[in-house]
């Protein structure tokens, strides 16, 4: 929404995520500070990895929860083996 509403680009608003899951009062459920910091700098340095893919890529990881089962095959573009449910 930022990016189509607002006009923000893609890289601002990954780096304003970076800041907020940086910040001490912040904490992402079920991930860690570094695991989501590299889940955003992963998507800001990659156009075709959209945010929310990395970070679920990055959790599946983490959890060694591999394959992921989805329907989406767009893990698979970042590395992500995944498997159809």
């Amino acid at each position: 929404m930022l990016r189509t509403q607002y006009g923000v680009n893609r890289t601002e608003v990954v780096n304003a995520l970076i800041g907020l899951v940086r910040r001490q009062n912040v904490e992402v459920l079920g991930l860690d500070t570094d695991h989501a910091t590299d889940a955003l700098l992963r998507a800001r340095a990659t156009v075709s990895s959209p945010v929310p893919d990395a970070l679920i890529a990055v959790h599946a990881r983490a959890a060694r929860a591999l394959p992921v089962h989805t329907f989406e095959r767009g893990l698979a573009r970042i590395g992500v083996p995944v498997a159809e449910p």
